[in-house]
């Protein structure tokens, strides 16, 4: 059977995004919506370059509620912006510096629901091939309980 976008299952569903564009040696674009990730590796430290667009985000940043509650809240799950169809998001977009050795990692919220940013430090510490830490960081996902699709994206910079 067809389904319409008048269809009631369709109207329901959603999908956030995350996506980076190398625009030269020293510079990337970082678009993004809803509670998908991207963080820069750099240093031996890793920063998160996105915010995610959810209810318990929100609430954290306005501090009524702490991060560590954050993580266990029964609407963690609740995004306020996302890819729906009909009405298009309001993508955040951010300037990206890059620098040689960088490692920009891409991550739906099935990696940062469960893994915390301090493992995903160590794991980004071992200075794997891309793909090998792509492999270890689903592996640390899924050995908390794999509760959503997890899907990593790393991307080495090099120097021009």
């Amino acid at each position: 059977a067809e389904q319409s976008a008048a269809d009631p299952m369709l109207r329901g569903m959603a999908t956030t995004a995350s996506a980076v564009w190398i625009v030269d040696a020293v510079t990337a674009v970082v678009g993004h919506v809803g509670d998908s990730r991207v963080y820069v590796w750099r240093g031996e430290r890793i920063e998160r370059v996105t915010h995610d667009h959810s209810w318990v985000e929100e609430q954290v940043r306005a501090g009524a509620l702490r991060p560590s509650d954050a993580r266990q809240h029964p609407w963690r799950n609740v995004v306020t912006r996302a890819i729906a169809g009909g009405t298009d998001p309001v993508v955040d977009l951010v300037d990206l510096p890059i620098h040689p050795g960088d490692r920009v990692v891409l991550c739906s919220d099935g990696l940062s629901s469960v893994v915390t940013d301090e493992r995903l430090e160590r794991a980004l510490a071992d200075r794997q091939p891309p793909a090998a830490t792509c492999d270890r960081l689903v592996e640390l996902a899924n050995s908390e309980g794999g509760p959503d699709n997890i899907t990593v994206v790393a991307i080495d910079i090099h120097a021009a």
